[in-house]
């Protein structure tokens, strides 16, 4: 149902509210680095966005930010929620100009393993899930990219 909130959504909303309360708790020593700066914009960065429940959370918290008073925050602060592929060039760009890249032959295949036997960890599951968004998985073509990108990926 779309009133309810899935586990995912339930995570991400909860790191938005703890992550907006650091801006409170640290607020002194976020003041010595930004100066007279303002934050007008704070974007969420997520493998996914589909819940009209985190999008009403993220207005809350936008209007109790707001209501904090805090040097820090402008008046007209927009909370933001964008999943990765908003950032895509952005991150190729970083990897490009850094000399990074992905290497899948270092890869090995007990995730595809344990996937097969049902028996992943959460942490697991949670990778999984983020590639499957990542690749646009499609089981005839993505299978083995998933499972090299996710022991890549569960190794850091």
């Amino acid at each position: 149902m779309e009133n309810e909130v899935s586990d995912s959504g339930k995570k991400q909303r909860d790191k938005i509210t703890k992550d907006l309360k650091k801006l409170k708790r640290f607020e002194s020593q976020i003041k010595t680095r930004i100066g007279s700066t303002k934050i007008k914009e704070w974007i969420f960065v997520t493998p996914e966005v589909n819940q009209n429940k985190l999008l009403e959370h993220v207005q809350k918290k936008q209007a109790e930010v707001v209501g904090w008073g805090l040097s820090i925050v402008s008046d007209d602060l927009m909370i933001l929620i964008q999943d990765a592929d908003f950032f895509a060039t952005e991150i190729n760009r970083f990897q490009l100009i850094n000399g990074e890249r992905l290497v899948f032959e270092e890869a090995i295949q007990s995730l595809s393993t344990h996937d097969q036997l049902g028996d992943l960890s959460e942490y697991e599951e949670n990778i999984n899930r983020k590639n499957k968004k990542r690749c646009g998985y499609d089981v005839s073509r993505n299978d083995d990219k998933l499972r090299k990108i996710n022991e890549l990926t569960s190794k850091y």
